[in-house]
């Protein structure tokens, strides 16, 4: 039987190769999407590096402690002056389901037993 693989091409200084422009098209459009993508993502490595070395300073540290006690403070006041808070909303909203959903109870106890 003879062989009916085909023997393997060898590759040598004398080899030619041939490609069309499309091809090698391709292959210069793929080099460049490659080296862009690289450079962006170091780029964005080194900003985020550089983001992170920036600490608090002592001032930028008081200025910012100083108004979230303000804000705790307005809150404290709002609560004590009386503003209604979700959780009161909520409350109170609950309750009256709970009264509808007794008064619906009620009415369908009676409705059964007058059907008794």
């Amino acid at each position: 039987m003879p062989n009916s693989k085909p023997s393997p091409t060898e590759i040598s200084e004398d080899t030619q190769l041939t490609l069309d422009l499309k091809t090698i098209g391709m292959i210069i459009a793929a080099v460049v999407f490659l080296s862009t993508g690289y450079f962006t993502l170091k780029n964005d490595i080194e900003q985020a590096s550089e983001n992170s070395k920036k600490t608090l300073t002592k001032l930028e540290f008081s200025i910012s402690q100083e108004a979230v006690k303000q804000i705790v403070r307005e809150t404290q006041q709002h609560i004590k002056d009386g503003h209604v808070t979700l959780f009161t909303q909520i409350e109170d909203t609950i309750e009256k389901d709970i009264e509808k959903a007794e008064s619906n109870i009620i009415t369908e106890i009676r409705r059964a037993e007058q059907q008794k």
